[in-house]
């Protein structure tokens, strides 16, 4: 198990053979909670409220299960892969899902070459994806199951894998403790969800006066400028002002606060 933040986990499970001709995995600490925010990159840490988000652009279910499919067998040693199938397939019963998000769940199987011997493998993957203010999108793969197995031991791999992915729980007592954990963040998430709605509420007394406020740090200025739809704005220091949904300013610009 691997915590990223107070209600930010990623837990996974492993098992392998002694020859290594089977190995299956449950989960991986690897996967993020992320957010799709326009105009910013690829990469950036994204951390509102309690959560921990790494901006990353949308992807559908089908698309995710063939690029980690990928990356899964480089991994572990396979190279030559040839995607044999790709469906979807009903998200597993009991699989957390948010009652507001869209959820799409794949299944995407393949062959290698590892060691000169052919291998079969296949991946499962749930994307679940919201709808968030201004264009974003935060999502997060609330299920994943792989499978890398030689082809003599397909059989094999594949009545473990159905096992593993099926029988896998959280122990109750941990389960409660989490609950704790989240009950003790909420707190600050309340904060912040108050602060965002008074940004809100500041952002609709903007939009009809048409302009914003903003002061200069550096020089202690005030300037009323046109409002823009990006949150973030700057200024080159004499009266050239922009906004952005990217926190970075450009060359020569430095960031001028918005206030109420």
């Amino acid at each position: 198990m691997v915590r990223y933040g107070p209600i930010s986990i990623a837990p996974f499970v492993q098992a392998m053979t002694q020859d290594g001709a089977v190995f299956v995995q449950i989960g991986d600490w690897h996967i993020k909670d992320y957010c799709d925010i326009p105009g910013w990159p690829e990469g950036k840490l994204y951390t509102p409220g309690t959560s921990i988000e790494y901006v990353r652009r949308l992807q559908t279910a089908e698309r995710y299960t063939h690029s980690y499919s990928l990356s899964f067998q480089q991994q572990l040693g396979c190279e030559n892969p040839n995607f044999t199938s790709s469906q979807s397939v009903a998200t597993p019963p009991g699989t957390t899902t948010m009652p507001q998000a869209r959820v799409e769940t794949h299944l995407t199987e393949f062959t290698c070459q590892r060691g000169g011997q052919a291998y079969t493998g296949r991946v499962m993957a749930s994307v679940q994806a919201v709808q968030l203010p201004m264009g974003s999108v935060g999502w997060n793969i609330v299920y994943l199951a792989c499978l890398l197995a030689r082809q003599d031991r397909a059989h094999l791999g594949v009545g473990v894998w159905e096992k593993m992915r099926t029988s896998f729980s959280f122990d109750s007592n941990w389960n409660a403790r989490e609950a704790v954990i989240a009950r003790q963040a909420t707190r600050p998430a309340m904060d912040a969800l108050d602060a965002t709605l008074k940004q809100s509420q500041d952002f609709d007394k903007h939009v009809i006066n048409s302009t914003v406020t903003v002061n200069d740090p550096t020089t202690g200025s005030k300037w009323d400028v046109q409002m823009g739809a990006a949150p973030f704005y700057f200024t080159d220091g004499v009266g050239h002002f922009y906004n952005s949904y990217n926190p970075t300013p450009k060359s020569g610009f430095h960031t001028v606060n918005t206030l109420p």
